[in-house]
């Protein structure tokens, strides 16, 4: 979720900034230990005030290690495939407009943006030893106290911002301690890390999953408790290398536990970590064994791979493909009247004032998307069966393409069914999910024998990307309609597919941001992926489909979405109609009519002025609900003291 700062918080850029540097002689220790102390007792203040005021946990702003450069000017460069992207989070103002004030649209986007350089400033610009000596010291006081620790790395976000946002904060102690105090254990003063773990994704190979087992080492752990603790085993198995402490495995996804099912929750929880570590293990499954054992148990699932890596799955028989088929369809009608049923009683909702008119509307855009498959965004991936029945298998009823089980798993779907041709119809079962049809799964319309009566090859019409990398037969120039367009550079057909939509691949989160910054902008290009996959943004990549222009009444271009087994993302434009080569081409954009006057304003200046005046009424509106609060609780105040004797005077 996208973190909005609070609205009472008083960030600013007009705060009175105090400098103290010790990197020099100009001060002595006296000095330096009292200034350390009175910010120690400054973020302590804070760190209690934060606690009072908001008793409830302050999610901190996801930080990545990596920081993308992140890209100057107001052009864009020509890129021919998706770039996947991590979010930003520290924002360089844009240039809107010099009449437009800029200090208030940082005010405005600061509730989204947790850093925006240039706006916000250090209380106190200190030097990297003097920062590590106040955390050591508050790191001190939040122990002792019993403080909340993400409060107090939100108040050392707050003093210090431009030193990162509240989850670099939680990071950067180690790191402090490593340079300027080696001997000092980070862990001794933020012990609540002892019980975090590393997650990776699973290591498929084929219709394996790999795993490096840590070995016994024969070392006196003293943070095991256990009397039989596998690091003090001797090591019995030859390995090929003497020197090391791991051992690769390969384990089946269809491993046969029989009788010990109970063991699959600690299989997937330990293929998932990643430092893995049977101790601590143990200590979560306490009703397995000791660490000792599930060490044995680990090892004793290894087997020899004696088959090939690349699984291929099996040939179904035209029996198990009709019931896979009919059970499918079942599902879908099942799910359909659920979702009819929902809808009356929402709609009733709406007449009755019981349910809102928007949550109808969100509910019918989840029907168009509602599938009986799992997402691409979500595949499933663990040991066992699939299904319902598996607390980490997140399909509901029905594996995707993406899903890492088993290969010959029940529920994979098992591709379409359509004839040769027939593939770009609704009927195909592969271009309702936004798939391109499956060598091997879709048995008719993939199969290289299929030919006409004329014996020519007949090619699937669901396969363009599979086939070949799409070409943009677009071209920008000066549009009738709203600033530039794009043209078609040849004739095209019905059906053909004109370009594919480019652009920075983005977070659902790094979504909600850049919107927010793109009603001050002059132009959006976030397109949405489905199924949460987040969305492509052109602002600063793409190619010529960027400038296709919105029309609600006669759109010539249509779009839809593909999903790559590589777990890749695209977004097709294809003719509605055939055209002649210079036809300025079009896409409904999906606006509501009475909304299209105020997306579509090109004067961004207005544009962005309105929101402003719109988050100065805001603003206005809260202070009046707090003054007319205050004035009631002290109403209720006054009207439940005592009354007070008077003295006369004489």
């Amino acid at each position: 979720m996208c973190v909005k700062r609070y609205k009472n918080f008083q960030y600013g850029g007009n705060k009175e900034i105090k400098f103290a540097e010790f990197q020099g002689t100009s001060m002595n220790k006296n000095q330096t230990s009292k200034e350390i102390d009175r910010w120690k007792n400054k973020i302590r203040e804070r760190t209690e005030q934060f606690m009072k005021q908001y008793p409830k946990v302050v999610e901190m702003e996801s930080d990545d290690d990596d920081d993308d450069e992140i890209e100057e000017g107001c052009g864009y460069k020509i890129a021919y495939e998706n770039v996947k992207i991590t979010d930003e989070e520290t924002l360089i103002m844009p240039y809107v407009n010099e009449n437009v004030d800029h200090d208030k649209i940082a005010e405005i986007l600061q509730q989204t943006y947790p850093s925006i350089v240039g706006y916000h400033k250090n209380e106190y610009d200190i030097s990297d030893r003097c920062f590590f000596h106040v955390m050591k010291k508050c790191l001190q006081e939040v122990n002792k106290y019993k403080l909340d620790p993400k409060f107090f790395y939100h108040s050392l976000y707050w003093i210090f911002p431009i030193r990162g946002s509240a989850n670099k904060m939680s990071q950067i102690f180690p790191t402090l301690a490593e340079k300027f105090d080696a001997r000092l254990d980070a862990l001794t003063l933020e012990p609540w890390k002892n019980d975090e773990t590393d997650t990776k994704s699973f290591s498929s190979h084929g219709n394996h999953f790999s795993y490096c087992v840590p070995l016994p080492y024969k070392v006196d752990d003293s943070n095991c408790k256990s009397t039989e603790c596998f690091k003090r085993e001797d090591r019995t198995t030859p390995i090929d290398r003497k020197d090391s402490d791991r051992l690769q495995i390969f384990v089946k996804k269809s491993v046969n536990i029989k009788g010990r099912e109970h063991f699959l929750p600690f299989m997937n929880h330990l293929f998932s970590t990643k430092d893995p570590d049977f101790c601590r293990a143990a200590k979560k499954f306490e009703t397995l064994g000791t660490c000792k054992e599930l060490h044995e148990f680990v090892l004793g699932l290894e087997m020899r791979i004696t088959e090939p890596m690349e699984a291929f799955p099996r040939k179904l028989s035209p029996n198990e493909r009709y019931r896979f088929h009919e059970r499918r369809e079942d599902v879908e009608k099942e799910i359909a009247e659920k979702s009819e049923q929902e809808l009356e009683r929402l709609k009733r909702g709406v007449d009755e004032g019981t349910n809102s008119q928007e949550d109808l509307e969100a509910f019918q855009l989840n029907m168009k998307n509602e599938s009986c498959f799992s997402s691409p965004a979500n595949p499933c991936t663990h040991f066992g069966p699939c299904g319902p029945g598996n607390e980490d298998c997140s399909c509901k009823n029905f594996c995707s393409p993406f899903c890492q089980c088993d290969i010959n798993c029940k529920l994979r779907f098992q591709g379409c069914k359509c004839k040769p041709g027939e593939c770009e119809t609704n009927r195909c079962h592969c271009a309702n999910q936004w798939l391109e049809c499956i060598p091997g799964r879709c048995t008719n319309c993939c199969s290289e024998e299929t030919k006409d009566s004329n014996a020519q090859k007949l090619v699937c019409k669901n396969s363009i990307l599979s086939r070949k990398a799409v070409p943009c037969l677009l071209k920008s120039g000066k549009s009738k309609i709203a600033g530039t367009g794009a043209f078609l550079t040849v004739d095209v057909e019905k059906g053909d597919c004109v370009g594919e939509y480019i652009g920075h691949h983005i977070s659902m989160e790094e979504t909600e941001r850049r919107d927010e910054l793109y009603k001050f902008a002059a132009n959006n290009y976030l397109f949405q992926l489905p199924n949460g996959q987040g969305n492509l943004d052109g602002a600063l990549i793409g190619n010529a489909t960027r400038f296709v222009n919105h029309s609600s009444e006669n759109p010539n271009l249509s779009t839809t979405y593909r999903n790559m087994l590589n777990g890749n993302s695209h977004i097709l434009f294809i003719a509605e109609m055939d055209m002649k080569a210079g036809t300025e081409v079009t896409i409904d954009y999906g606006y509501p009519k009475e909304c299209e006057k105020v997306m579509f304003t090109y004067n961004h200046e207005k544009k962005a002025q309105k929101y402003i005046d719109e988050y100065d009424e805001e603003c206005q509106e809260i202070e009046k609900e707090q003054r007319k609060k205050n004035r009631k609780r002290f109403a209720q105040r006054i009207k439940a003291s005592p009354p007070r004797k008077t003295r006369r005077v004489c």
